[in-house]
């Protein structure tokens, strides 16, 4: 079978809960062309709009799929708020319309000079009057996995970067996608509430325990929002209460041998990762990632045809320079690490402890056959036997002085 490398070199992101093109992650422009969008929206009105506006979208490649999606195929009523962007499939929770949150934007990035790109407007939710419902629509759910058999979804833009906002419903889009996203997905990023703000969300557990399942790895929030009971003046504001952020998942890389069909795909999935994970700043996790994605190549002088084209394909993307030129400077640092343990001496003539970090040293031949005699001398030395052997992966030669001399006092005064 020929495999289009150009088409998979592409990352692809599928959203759901798009209306006005919205998305939870900022993609520079330098990589707005590596990038195909997917876009899902249940309100068929904002739908309908959207398929007419896509070409002039700030995103470049983008397809606008008019479905609600869910768990299982199934009636359903959108309610559209007065905030059409907080609507859902769930009903608001009235014991949240006295609440408010200051949210701060930035209506200048990208437009004007660095110093007023940085700042930023501050204006205040008042969700007694964004919750209200002002159209109740009826949808039919669907799976995205159903819409993926039925040839709903463009051939050949399966995604890697899943990310879904549908207020409350999360989990429930997830489940109806598990295929999919088992089979092709590398990360996924979706909204988590952890006040009810509606009747019936579901939770961060459920959202966890789903990755868990399918080969996810929790690596955090991308950003948390908070809310207040009660609407202070500017001055009297502090921390509110943390009610809904969006959470991060990034895929095992281990996981990814099952899902590969040649060590071809496992190297283009694995540096897509990579990509991912230090676009949402995981740069230790991009790093591992592309320690794996390297390890499949082969030398120059092997590679046949296929690799050729798949790294010629490759090469073209600026994601793939990017995460090339990540792996050269880690490279080219040198290797310096902070200490490992934190451990309590007491300086010769400082009154009390004094905190000094110590390094542990790989153990040599003599701090082995120190921890021999010490596990001998275990019952002799009695309560210090623990901090000399801890002492003895770091300062084998002080341990055995402290070792003997404990020893010796041990056996002088059984005598």
């Amino acid at each position: 079978m020929t495999v289009d490398w150009n088409a998979r070199a592409r990352i692809v992101q599928h959203h759901v809960g798009a209306r006005g093109f919205s998305l939870p992650n900022h993609i520079p422009g330098v990589f707005a062309l590596d990038f195909s969008h997917v876009l899902y929206e249940a309100d068929p009105a904002c739908a309908a709009e959207m398929a007419v506006e896509a070409a002039n979208s700030h995103l470049r490649d983008c397809t606008v799929v008019p479905y609600a999606l869910g768990a299982v195929r199934g009636p359903a009523t959108l309610y559209v708020t007065a905030n059409a962007y907080a609507s859902s499939t769930l009903r608001p929770n009235p014991a949240f319309f006295d609440y408010y949150a200051e949210v701060r934007y930035n209506v200048r990035y990208g437009k004007g000079t660095p110093a007023e790109e940085m700042q930023e407007d501050v204006y205040d939710v008042l969700y007694g009057g964004d919750l209200r419902v002002v159209r109740e629509v009826p949808v039919e759910l669907r799976a995205l996995d159903e819409l993926a058999r039925d040839g709903a979804v463009p051939a050949g833009a399966m995604p890697d970067l899943f990310t879904v906002d549908t207020q409350g419903t999360e989990t429930d889009v997830l489940r109806g996608a598990a295929g999919t996203i088992r089979a092709h997905a590398l990360a996924i990023v979706g909204e988590v509430d952890f006040l009810p703000m509606y009747l019936g969300q579901g939770s961060l557990g459920d959202l966890l325990e789903f990755g868990r399942a399918n080969g996810f790895v929790f690596a955090g929030f991308t950003e948390t929002h908070d809310i207040s009971p009660h609407r202070s003046p500017v001055g009297q504001r502090a921390r509110g209460f943390t009610a809904f952020g969006d959470a991060l998942l990034l895929r095992d890389v281990e996981s990814l041998r099952a899902i590969c069909a040649d060590p071809r795909d496992f190297h283009v999935k694995a540096a897509k990762l990579a990509f991912l994970a230090a676009s949402f700043g995981r740069v230790d996790y991009a790093l591992l990632c592309l320690t794996r994605a390297d390890a499949v190549v082969p030398d120059a002088g092997a590679r046949d045809a296929g690799w050729t084209e798949a790294l010629r394909a490759l090469g073209a993307r600026n994601w793939y320079a990017f995460v090339r030129d990540l792996s050269s400077a880690a490279r080219a640092m040198p290797d310096l690490y902070p200490p490992i343990e934190r451990q309590e001496e007491r300086d010769p003539g400082v009154d009390g402890p004094t905190w000094r970090s110590v390094e542990l040293q790989p153990p040599d031949r003599g701090s082995i056959r120190l921890r021999r005699w010490l596990s001998i001398l275990e019952r002799a030395i009695g309560g210090e036997a623990r901090r000399v052997r801890e002492l003895a992966l770091r300062r084998p030669h002080v341990a055995a002085a402290k070792a003997i001399y404990y020893a010796l006092f041990a056996i002088a005064e059984r005598r």
